[in-house]
């Protein structure tokens, strides 16, 4: 716990003194005290009322309030309904990312350095995924076809039962992650512009194979960033979802490779236990008057003309640097007169 009474009250007061007072009528300042299912609904109750868009430092007050505090049994689970209906409810103070300096994580987890290696077409959605497409989500984010959000509510949004969302609807990409580390967001942008592309292919789906293919892709991107995925350090589920994910880093994913079908239908086969009506078929934006999958296929057109160009650049460099050295290395000096 480590904070007296007075100073606990005190902290949560600077930043929101009717939570605070809340906290000290229920508890009477007794830090000891753990706090019931009813008590979570007294102190932070009020804060997630629907109509009520919680402010950065209503959610560092909660935070800061129940990090010390002791919880019995379902008080926790209480908490994470509130923030879960917060969350549906668009209530956790979501922010748009526009700034180069506040999308640079997401535009490194879309960089070839992250998404190099996701190359397969999927046996659930048919869907080919490249790296080209996620360069193309990056351009679509450029050109302000789809919103990034980060939730702004001083770390509540860590309690959501998800880290990322992406809303075919309104195209936007919400992120749930506060204060979390740079590669878990990353992996995070990499799973939900999986999604992104499957909506602006115009895909129709089970969930389970949609989500299937976000995992793998994010397994992969998380091999690029962390290195080898040591199966044996990993629970059931990520150990299946890893095997998959390393016949796509090997570039074994042929139609007719059954080893590589039985694991990516493993993997299918796990979202059924995670994802209610997983094997309904759905499409991603339903209704949606905007053509985007032609407008996505202008800009996977030129991101295409722009990678090969950057490459036979890249290219011609290292060519003509590997010939100036071997000019460098030649003795001259036998054929001077």
């Amino acid at each position: 716990m480590g904070q007296t009474m007075g100073e606990l009250y005190d902290r949560v007061a600077a930043l929101n003194k009717p939570i605070a007072d809340r906290w000290k009528t229920r508890t009477k300042e007794d830090t000891s005290r753990r706090l019931t299912a009813s008590d979570i609904d007294f102190i932070a109750g009020p804060v997630f009322s629907p109509a009520h868009r919680i402010t950065e430092d209503e959610g560092k007050a909660l935070v800061a309030l129940f990090e010390e505090s002791l919880f019995a049994e379902g008080a926790g689970q209480r908490l994470r309904f509130y923030v879960e209906r917060g969350r549906k409810a668009e209530n956790l103070n979501m922010v748009p990312l526009t700034t180069d300096e506040e999308l640079k994580h997401v535009h490194a987890a879309l960089g070839n350095d992250v998404v190099g290696k996701i190359l397969f077409k999927s046996p659930g959605t048919k869907i080919t995924y490249a790296p080209f497409d996620y360069l193309g989500v990056r351009d679509l984010i450029g050109r302000k076809h789809i919103t990034v959000r980060l939730s702004k509510a001083g770390g509540l949004s860590r309690a959501a039962s998800t880290r990322g969302m992406y809303a075919a609807k309104g195209n936007t990409l919400d992120l749930f992650d506060e204060g979390v580390d740079p590669i878990t967001r990353m992996l995070t942008v990499v799973h939900e512009t999986t999604h992104v592309i499957q909506d602006w292919k115009d895909m129709r789906a089970t969930i389970r194979a949609r989500e299937a293919d976000a995992f793998i892709a994010e397994a992969v991107a998380q091999h690029a960033l962390r290195g080898e995925l040591h199966l044996i350090d990993l629970d059931e589920v990520d150990s299946v979802i890893a095997t998959a994910a390393h016949f796509v880093r090997k570039r074994n994913t042929d139609e007719t490779n059954k080893a590589w079908l039985d694991a990516y239908w493993a993997v299918a086969k796990i979202m059924d236990k995670h994802y209610a009506f997983s094997t309904l078929t759905a499409s991603w934006g339903a209704g949606e008057s905007n053509p985007e999958s032609r407008i996505f296929e202008e800009i996977l057109s030129s991101v295409r003309t722009s990678e090969m160009l950057r490459e036979s650049v890249q290219r011609s460099i290292k060519e003509n640097a590997g010939y100036m050295k071997q000019i460098r290395a030649i003795d001259l000096t036998k054929y001077a007169r």
